[in-house]
């Protein structure tokens, strides 16, 4: 089979598998994660792999210290990610003239916060239902790779509900907020700011991720170091996903959120004796900044991130993403298994918004919580098979394995558990 039959054949499988499976949310996972997909391989020729990841346990991970610490962090549910609560009076803030959000907020008083009255805490179960990630890697020569990776999404919030703090024996103003405001409260935030606050489920692709990568191995002959490898990889992740939808309340995007993105890294690998291995991954996402005509922003200081009224025009310049991998492999345990321990960290710098409305103030909209960085730890295990290691004159080199992941800590963070498998072949 030539190299163009063989480079269709990936491509028209990526498409089938992608379309016939059900894949963080908005950096929850990277799709290209090296730690279940090589960077190379020492042989020309291809892989394939396929990576299903299932999600349980979802939480928020909020600091609880002055010092926003994420190792002080604590879990909350998904909802409470950013604020425990959410401000149901403050949302009618800013509201345009003639709207119904306009006439009710000239019947409450808005300004009389006591931090009870017009505040409702959500709840909910938020689930990833599973993240499958197929990957064709075609091995040129040199050590250097093309990739593509095809990440499917499912998720959905189920069991949402809110409670309602007005005092229910308090002042009249209480009593009004109570009678005309929290007394349906999905209505109304559905009447009142288009935001359709109820159970949803998604399902669809992710961004798609075309990567070029290099790795090496150098051969060391010293009484511990037996070999050193270096990688490095850089690619394009196209805006492929369903972006957030601004009407749906708790919307999660299956990527980068309309962006185009550039994913890069390296990493150290040492062998010590032929039985450990220590490695060091850094991996980085550079998203270009994107403008969406309808995009909700905070309009006052007192507005909660889940029930923000305005839309308007807005340029978006993304955070950068960090991820560091420290991982202990043993190697050589029998018939081909391996085991690895991983330390997993991720930061996510602040997103910042360019208003092209005058009328709307970017700094207040910039001092929403969500715009703020976020955090997560985890802890993966691994226990693997992989025939490439191994001189086998074989057509097909299969390679499997099962892995665990656990988070730990974090802030102003999505976090998930999850466990999953993965295969694949070289030929």
């Amino acid at each position: 089979m030539n190299t163009t039959k063989r480079l269709s054949l990936v491509l028209l499988c990526s498409i089938a598998l992608a379309g016939s499976m059900s894949a963080v949310t908005n950096n929850l996972f990277l799709s290209y994660d090296p730690v279940f997909h090589r960077l190379g391989s020492r042989e020309a020729g291809w892989d394939l792999s396929v990576v299903s990841e299932l999600g349980y346990d979802a939480s928020g991970r909020q600091p609880v210290d002055s010092e926003d610490d994420d190792l002080g962090s604590t879990k909350v549910n998904p909802l409470q990610l950013w604020t425990k609560d959410q401000n149901m009076l403050a949302m009618l803030k800013g509201a345009e003239a003639d709207t119904a959000a306009y006439v009710l907020a000239q019947t409450l008083n808005i300004d009389d916060d006591d931090g009870f009255r017009g505040h409702v805490i959500p709840t909910g179960d938020f689930k990833i239902s599973h993240v499958t990630t197929l990957a064709a890697r075609w091995n040129i020569k040199w050590n250097v790779a093309l990739s593509l990776f095809v990440p499917f999404y499912s998720m959905k919030l189920s069991n949402l509900a809110f409670e309602d703090q007005t005092s229910s024996t308090g002042t009249s103003e209480d009593a009004l907020v109570r009678s005309t405001l929290t007394n349906d409260i999905p209505g109304n935030i559905e009447a009142l700011t288009g935001i359709k606050a109820q159970n949803w489920s998604r399902q669809g692709l992710g961004d798609m991720v075309a990567n070029a990568s290099w790795s090496h191995h150098f051969e060391q002959h010293r009484p511990l170091l037996k070999g050193v490898e270096l990688a490095a990889h850089a690619g394009l992740s196209f805006p492929t996903s369903k972006n957030k939808n601004e009407d749906r309340f708790f919307d999660v995007p299956f990527g980068y959120d309309g962006a185009y993105a550039i994913p890069f890294g390296g990493s150290l690998g040492l062998d010590i004796t032929k039985y450990l291995c220590f490695k060091i991954n850094a991996d980085f996402v550079h998203r270009l900044g994107t403008t969406r005509a309808a995009r909700r922003l905070r309009v006052d200081e007192s507005q909660t991130d889940l029930l923000l009224l305005r839309k308007t025009s807005v340029y978006v310049d993304w955070g950068f993403i960090q991820r560091f991998t420290l991982s202990f492999q043993t190697r050589n345990l029998a018939a081909g298994l391996r085991a690895r321990a991983l330390y997993q960290y991720q930061h996510i710098g602040e997103d910042e918004y360019f208003v092209n409305d005058s009328t709307f103030s970017a700094a207040t909209a910039n001092g929403a919580a969500s715009m703020d960085e976020s955090s997560t730890h985890h802890v993966i295990g691994i226990l693997e098979c992989d025939t490439r290691d191994y001189d086998v004159d074989w057509r097909l080199r299969p390679r499997f394995g099962a892995f665990y992941k656990i988070p730990f800590k974090g802030k102003r963070a999505l976090t998930t558990s999850s466990f999953g498998l993965y295969f694949g072949g070289q030929f």
